[in-house]
């Protein structure tokens, strides 16, 4: 007879005589354990509440957010030792706000601040309220103490793709990357534009001045409003030269020669 075709009775008799770790490891082996012993079943808190010691029990620092989240997952986090990323041993240390048990290296590495998340990420900060989180207190000598909070990343993508559209921080960082290079882009091509109006407005305000009569490398010396006027980013014009710039500059030459006259 196959074992998956023993009666209920007999299979949870089998599954009670078992330690923790060779429970999870059961839960484990096909689809039909992980079926029965599913996060539902009540051999999980028959476990925790009769087979897990006092030390065990006592590393759930927040009752809250340990009674939130199933016996087998409580049994989980504390039954065992070692950062379940990277697995560093000897880690005891449970972070019930986001129920992984975890050295500081790997939390560090898959958190965020939320200074970070409002403004590196622009995220509003009230899209934060109700995310679990876990404080840190930092110190600085422009501030002093003061308290940070930081988020669980995972839990800040669907933030990303709800404002921004992205699926990861990578993405949002790539993409805004590329926005600063095309605005930068557009800045050196206004900027280019810019310099050319300006060389063509030069060129014809010196061409217009030897019309009139000028050097035009005496004028653009000592006429400020000349210079002036041809440093704009713009189309020159003629009448608006013949009407506003030339008299103006006419008068300056004028007194500049006078008072050469004078000396």
């Amino acid at each position: 007879m196959n074992l998956c075709e023993l009666p209920e009775g007999v299979l949870d008799r089998i599954a009670r005589a078992c330690g923790a770790a060779a429970l999870f490891n059961l839960a484990c082996t096909d689809r039909f354990w992980a079926s029965f012993l599913n996060d539902s079943h009540d051999l999980w808190q028959d476990f925790w509440e009769n087979k897990v010691c006092d030390t065990a029990k006592r590393r759930v620092t927040d009752e809250a957010l340990a009674g939130a989240i199933s016996a087998k997952q409580r049994l989980r986090l504390v039954g065992f030792t070692g950062c379940v990323f990277c697995g560093a041993k000897r880690i005891r240390k449970v972070y019930w706000e986001f129920a992984v048990r975890c050295c500081t290296d790997c939390l560090h590495a898959r958190t965020i601040s939320d200074y970070r998340v409002t403004h590196d990420y622009a995220v509003p900060a009230d899209a934060l309220a109700g995310l679990p989180f876990v404080t840190t207190e930092m110190w600085s000598r422009g501030h002093g103490t003061y308290t940070v909070k930081f988020h669980w990343r995972d839990h800040i993508v669907p933030l990303l793709r709800r404002y921004h559209g992205v699926d990861s921080f990578e993405e949002y960082a790539r993409r805004k990357q590329e926005a600063e290079q095309r605005a930068r882009e557009d800045k050196r091509a206004i900027e280019e534009r810019k310099v050319e109006l300006r060389r063509v407005r030069e060129a014809k305000y010196r061409e217009w001045c030897a019309d009139a009569g000028l050097d035009p490398d005496i004028a653009m010396k000592r006429s400020y409003t000349l210079r002036a006027k041809s440093a704009i980013a713009a189309a020159p014009r003629w009448p608006s030269f013949v009407n506003n710039v030339l008299p103006v500059v006419r008068q300056e030459l004028e007194a500049w020669q006078n008072k050469q006259a004078g000396r």
